[in-house]
């Protein structure tokens, strides 16, 4: 593996840091506490290429490498510490316009990548229900043929995106009784009859991405927007979860480097006893515990991002990286709180706001316990 950057490659994450800082930081609290999305900085994000960098140039993208994509990200997230924003752009990103690259007919990429690549839509990803979480398989939103459409009926929460976007990939069953082989995924505009969105989800963190329901009445979808083969939702939806580690996460590593170097000024700063609380032992190790988990969480996403890049499966390594982010980035949040003393309980700091958003780190996009799963499966096939 190779983890030397190109100059052009080191040039786009300072560009995308120096983005994060001056366009989304300075209204994420604002729209934290408004729980709206920047419009404004989404639009800006799509002129400076955000929103295009996992799109083919053929279709209106940049057509960037996973590892490119990577650094970039790290970089916004690093530069905004807004997770809400960074999480909206990635679900953009990786479970909306990924599948269509990945899984899309030419017909379907040719209409929806430009309108996606150019921020003119916000895409999103419909999987999870009232009663299907990680049990993708149990998913009980029905889909129907019915001449030249498909009828999908059932419901979706928890969908990111969900109040504000334009297209939606919907995963549905054509039989409960296939389970994951019944699985189907479609390309669903918000404009299609008997599309309805619900309510608009409050959260305790990442409030800045809008969190909401999908409700699909007698929802009429043209069969040319079937994304994949009948029954190949599942594979369009695992497809996703190597990407997410690679261009997804790594913005929430850029965050949690953010968070440490305000924790390091913080304890240089704040005096205690008559010194710099950063004198202190107890204050050095939680910082340095920081610091050492800051170092693995690259290198860990790196590995994915290099691995996709290679076409290499990389199934495990990005199990791996999100458990061990998930459960550690949590640790070292509350670490940066108790340094912060009771000031990071005043939303005047921004730890205050890291707190609630990274409590979902071991949630979305797969929980611990399902990468722990996945992780196991694959242990037990080795050392025979």
């Amino acid at each position: 593996m190779d983890f030397s950057w190109t100059p052009e490659q080191l040039a786009m994450r300072e560009q995308a840091f120096k983005f994060g800082r001056e366009v989304v930081a300075p209204r994420s609290a604002e729209m934290d506490a408004r729980e709206e999305l920047d419009l404004d900085a989404w639009k800006k994000a799509a002129a400076f290429g955000f929103q295009k960098m996992v799109v083919p140039e053929a279709y209106g993208g940049l057509g960037l490498d996973p590892l490119t994509i990577c650094i970039t990200m790290e970089g916004l997230g690093h530069g905004s510490r807004d997770v809400g924003f960074v999480t909206s752009l990635g679900a953009h990103m990786v479970i909306c316009e990924i599948p269509i690259v990945e899984a899309g007919t030419e017909a379907q990429k040719r209409k929806y990548l430009p309108l996606l690549a150019s921020g003119e839509w916000i895409g999103g990803y419909a999987q999870t229900e009232p009663g299907a979480g990680s049990d993708v398989a149990s998913l009980s939103t029905k889909a129907e043929r019915k001449g030249d459409c498909w009828i999908l009926n059932g419901s979706k929460t928890f969908i990111t995106n969900g109040p504000i976007g334009d297209l939606f990939v919907v995963l549905a069953t054509v039989d409960r009784s296939l389970g994951h082989k019944g699985i189907t995924a479609f390309l669903v505009e918000s404009t299609f009859e008997g599309f309805r969105r619900g309510r608009k989800l409050e959260k305790m963190g990442m409030r800045a991405s809008p969190t909401g329901e999908l409700f699909f009445e007698d929802c009429v979808v043209p069969a040319e927007n079937l994304l994949g083969p009948v029954g190949g939702g599942f594979r369009v939806a695992m497809g996703t979860l190597v990407w997410e580690r690679a261009a997804m996460l790594p913005a929430l590593v850029g965050v949690a480097e953010a968070r440490l170097e305000e924790a390091v000024r913080y304890a240089k700063n704040r005096v205690q006893f008559g010194q710099p609380i950063a004198n202190f032992q107890e204050i050095q190790h939680k910082l340095v515990n920081m610091r050492v988990h800051l170092e693995i969480y690259k290198t860990l996403f790196y590995k994915v991002a290099w691995m996709k890049s290679q076409g290499m499966p990389a199934t495990v390594e990005a199990s791996i990286a999100k458990l061990f982010f998930g459960e550690t980035s949590r640790l070292d949040a509350l670490d940066a709180f108790q340094i912060h003393g009771g000031y990071g309980y005043m939303k005047e700091y921004p730890i205050e706001r890291d707190i609630r958003d990274c409590i979902a780190n071991t949630l979305g996009g797969g929980t611990s316990e399902i990468q722990r799963m996945i992780i196991a499966r694959e242990l037990l096939k080795m050392y025979d």
